[in-house]
């Protein structure tokens, strides 16, 4: 979504867990995580201004 405040992108990350990541040991499970991710725009410096991510999901 594109707006006067910045980005937001909404994602689902597939994958398995063949290594470490997020501190936890390689499992060999399937992994699925909803990510949530704001770039805020600074329309005075015509620019973003970060980003903030959200992650949630189950092993």
């Amino acid at each position: 979504m594109i707006g006067p405040q910045g980005v937001f992108e909404v994602a689902t990350l597939t994958a398995t867990n063949l290594g470490p990541w997020a501190r936890m040991p390689a499992s060999g499970l399937p992994v699925r995580i909803e990510v949530l991710i704001h770039f805020p725009w600074d329309r005075d410096a015509g620019l973003f201004t970060g980003e903030r991510i959200w992650l949630g999901g189950s092993p």
